[in-house]
């Protein structure tokens, strides 16, 4: 399937794209500040800052709106999820003229030149989606493989656990960009081309159903059906501490639910049946871990999150287990 490519361009002749960097704050002062900060060292010189607090209870939306009035604020006024979120603070984007959004997560840092190789990549490559190379505390990359199937399957919370998955992209490091269906949503750029018929399609950016992890997976799942193109550019560094917005129970309930809702849209036959037995199978696997570690209640939270990801239940849950 294709869809219509075309979209307003809202920068002046032989100025550089506008950038608009979406940052979602949800009771989470000092992250979201530490980020904002890094955002002051970027050398790409048309950006804006669209900051989004998603019914914070804390008082830190108001703290950061008070000490970085040169961003822009978005009051959700509940907690609409990380999708909501960031929805919101996209909606806001659009309507001031942006021509790409950079989500990035408000644990996550960025290198000064990362905007600037997004969106040359982007301008290269002519992809909608362009991920950033994600990594973690001790700078190693959180995408391990170029596929999505692989580290669905696998995935374990923050990168594949199996040796022949997580060395299987190696092979790409050399390049400045590569294909993928495998975007990491600490750090992603999105055009505006793919925003507007995103929405026209389905009426929202990221999927709220999913309340928070893996939108960007299903993101770039539906960019495939539509023939959209989505790449890594692997010189455009973000470095993401990894969960801090959540304990870890909700993050495991969430990231195993999640794959299972995705993979029962997006996959059919023979593929569905496959990854069905092969998820059962890993998800029971860890679980056991846990248990082995007295982790019962992130056990718990990954049984949970199979069974619901089964009965296709959708959006926030008050308890992971």
């Amino acid at each position: 399937m294709t869809m219509d490519r075309s979209a307003t361009t809202t920068h002046t002749e032989g100025d550089p794209p506008v950038v608009s960097i979406v940052v979602v704050n949800w009771n989470n002062y000092d992250d979201t500040s530490e980020c904002l900060d890094t955002l002051t060292e970027l050398s790409y010189p048309n950006y804006r800052v669209v900051v989004v607090d998603n019914g914070s209870t804390d008082g830190s939306g108001e703290r950061l709106a008070a000490g970085f009035d040169g961003c822009e604020f978005v009051f959700t006024g509940h907690n609409r999820g990380f999708g909501g979120g960031c929805n919101a603070g996209i909606e806001r984007a659009l309507a001031n003229g942006t021509d790409y959004v950079l989500l990035l997560n408000n644990d996550a840092s960025v290198a000064a030149d990362t905007i600037d190789e997004l969106v040359a990549v982007a301008d290269e490559s002519a992809a909608d989606i362009v991920g950033a190379m994600v990594r973690d505390q001790s700078d190693k990359p959180i995408i391990s493989h170029p596929n999505w199937y692989p580290d669905m399957l696998f995935y374990s919370g923050y990168r594949a656990n199996l040796p022949f998955v997580s060395d299987s992209r190696a092979a790409y490091a050399d390049r400045r960009w590569w294909a993928t269906d495998r975007i990491e949503g600490a750090g992603v750029l999105l055009s505006r081309a793919l925003l507007r018929d995103r929405r026209d399609s389905v009426g929202q950016f990221l999927d709220e159903s999913l309340f928070m992890y893996c939108e960007e997976v299903e993101l770039a799942l539906w960019c495939r059906e539509y023939d959209r193109t989505s790449v890594v550019a692997e010189r455009a560094p973000v470095v993401h501490d990894g969960g801090n917005s959540s304990n870890r129970a909700f993050q495991l309930y969430y990231l195993t639910r999640n794959r299972v809702l995705i993979a029962h849209r997006y996959l059919s036959g023979p593929a569905r049946v496959l990854f069905d037995v092969l998820y059962v199978c890993s998800r029971l696997a860890i679980a056991g871990r846990h248990v082995k570690r007295g982790a019962r209640r992130e056990a718990r939270a990954i049984l949970r999150g199979l069974a619901d990801g089964y009965r296709h239940i959708e959006g926030q849950v008050e308890r992971p287990s």
